[in-house]
C-alpha cells in the first residue's frame, strides 16, 4: 500500500515537472536572453517583435531579434551571455539575430546583424572556440572574426570596417577579420591583418577594397563616435569624447553575473543527468573583463 501510494506521488511529481520544464522551454523559445545592458547612455531603445519598443536602462536583458537603437547622442554597450561585447554610436541599430551557447563547452553560434551607424565588437567565447560560429551581416556583405577588436560604420549600403585588435596587451597579434560580399552570385573577400587597417564595401554586389590604412581623420572621427571605448580588455572606460557623457561599464560585476547565470544553467543540466547536487556559490572574486584578446584563437 505505501510502495503503490509513493510510486503515484513520485509519478505525479516527475510529471509535474516535466509539465513545467516544458512549459518554461517554450516560452523561452519565443523570449530567448542572449545578454544584458551594460552602458545606456541618452535615449536608447529595444524594439521586441513580442512587445514593442521600450526605452533602455543598465542592468536590462537582450532578447534574441530584438532591435537596439541608439539617439542622436546615444551610447549602447551590451555583452553577450558568452562575454562578446557590442557597443553603438549615436543613431545606430544591430540586432542579434542568432545565439546559441552551450556554457559548458562554449561551443555555439552567434549572428548579428548591422542595420546602421557606428559599431565595436568585442569578440567573446563562442568565436575564440570556434571562429567560424560568428558572423555580423552588414547593409551589404559580413564580417568573419579570428578572435579579435573590430569597429566600423554603416551609412544606407556602405560600411567601413576597421581591425582595431587586442587592447593593452602589448606583443600579441591583433587577430584578424574576414570582410566579404557576393559578387555576381559568388563569395569575394578581403583578410584584413594589421591593427589600424580596414576596407570598405560599397555597396550591393561590390567587392571590399583591398585593406588600407585608415586615416587618423577616420579613425578619430570612428572612436569619438563610440566614445573611445578602447581602454581595458573589455572596453570598460567611456571618456567624454564627442560630445557623450562620461560614465563606466562595471564588467566586472557584469561578466560576474552572467558567470553565475552560466554556472547556474551549468547545475540545471548535470542535475538532471544524476551529478553535480551542490549548487554554485556566489562569486566574490571579480572575473577579468570580457573579450578574451590575444587569446588561444590568435593561430588559427
Amino acid at each position: 500500500m505505501r510502495y503503490g501510494f509513493l510510486r503515484s506521488f513520485v509519478l505525479t511529481a516527475c510529471l509535474s515537472f516535466v509539465a513545467v520544464t516544458w512549459g518554461f522551454a517554450a516560452s523561452s523559445a519565443e523570449h530567448v536572453q542572449v545578454g544584458v545592458v551594460g552602458v545606456a547612455h541618452g535615449p536608447v531603445e529595444g524594439i521586441s517583435p513580442q512587445s514593442g519598443a521600450k526605452l533602455l536602462r543598465a542592468g536590462d536583458k537582450v532578447y534574441l531579434d530584438d532591435e537596439l537603437r541608439t539617439g542622436a547622442d546615444a551610447l549602447l554597450q551590451i555583452l553577450l551571455l558568452d562575454e562578446t561585447v557590442f557597443t553603438l554610436g549615436p543613431s545606430s541599430a544591430i540586432r542579434v539575430s542568432e545565439f546559441v551557447h552551450d556554457p559548458l563547452t562554449h561551443e555555439g553560434k552567434i549572428k548579428a546583424n548591422v542595420i546602421q551607424g557606428f559599431f565595436r565588437i568585442v569578440s567573446g567565447r563562442i568565436a575564440h572556440k570556434k571562429p567560424e560560429n560568428m558572423s555580423v551581416d552588414l547593409p551589404a556583405g559580413s564580417i568573419g572574426f579570428r578572435g579579435t577588436l573590430v569597429a566600423g560604420r554603416s551609412q544606407g549600403l556602405r560600411s567601413l570596417v576597421v581591425l582595431l585588435g587586442p587592447v593593452g596587451a602589448d606583443g600579441v597579434p591583433p587577430g584578424r577579420i574576414v570582410v566579404a560580399n557576393i559578387v555576381n552570385g559568388e563569395s569575394v573577400s578581403v583578410e584584413v591583418r594589421e591593427k589600424g587597417y580596414g576596407t570598405v564595401i560599397e555597396g550591393a554586389g561590390l567587392a571590399p577594397l583591398p585593406p588600407f590604412k585608415i586615416p587618423d581623420q577616420e579613425m578619430a572621427l570612428l572612436l569619438d563616435a563610440l566614445g573611445r571605448s578602447m581602454a581595458g580588455a573589455g572596453g570598460n572606460v567611456l571618456e567624454n569624447a564627442g560630445g557623450l557623457p562620461t560614465g563606466s561599464f562595471d564588467s566586472s560585476g557584469m561578466l560576474g553575473t552572467l558567470s553565475q547565470m552560466s554556472q547556474m544553467d551549468e547545475y540545471a543540466q548535470r542535475a538532471a543527468q544524476g551529478g553535480m547536487l551542490t549548487p554554485p556559490q556566489i562569486m566574490t572574486t571579480p572575473v577579468t573583463a570580457g573579450g578574451r584578446e590575444g587569446g588561444d584563437d590568435n593561430n588559427n
